[in-house]
């Protein structure tokens, strides 16, 4: 990649794609610029650097700039398609955006829970495999042998949830 040096024709080029809606790192891999370019070079400006004066101020003000005009856009097409508004609720205000339905709590639980089952998948498959193996298990010593595993599997996850 092409390392190409700050002037001001090329922070143009950047305010105008920013002014797009482009991200700063799109913008970065367009124009074969370092991928850090415009961070570094905002950074210069902010320091003091004479050479970078007013690139930061001009970067914020692009941003900016093509934010309200997306937003504009949405809320144009929003007359036409509810989802419009409904996405950007969601993205603007707290309380509309979409949430996990379940708490941490309970998805832990869930995990525990599918956990247990997977060891009981397990467990059957080997009970069943020994089983077959020997061919002198009929299915209601299957059964059984099945049920001792689940009453192992459960005490197990008892004694666990004790410690």
């Amino acid at each position: 990649m092409s390392r190409l040096t700050y002037s001001t024709e090329l922070a143009d080029k950047i305010v105008d794609g920013l002014k797009k809606g482009h991200t700063q790192t799109n913008i970065c891999k367009m124009m074969g610029l370092g991928d850090n370019a415009i961070r570094r070079w905002r950074k210069k400006d902010k320091s003091g650097d004479e050479r970078y004066a007013g690139f930061d101020a001009r970067i914020k003000a692009a941003e900016e700039e093509a934010q309200g005009t997306l937003i504009d856009c949405i809320t144009v097409h929003s007359q036409d398609d509810w989802r419009a508004a409904a996405w950007l609720l969601e993205r603007r205000w707290d309380e509309f955006k979409l949430r996990a339905k379940t708490s941490k709590e309970a998805q832990a639980e869930l995990d525990r829970l599918s956990i247990e089952k997977a060891q009981a998948e397990v467990t059957y498959t080997e009970a069943k495999t020994k089983a077959l193996n020997r061919g002198s298990l009929s299915p209601e010593q299957i059964l059984e042998l099945l049920n001792r595993a689940r009453e192992q599997g459960q005490q197990e996850g008892a004694d666990d949830a004790v410690h």
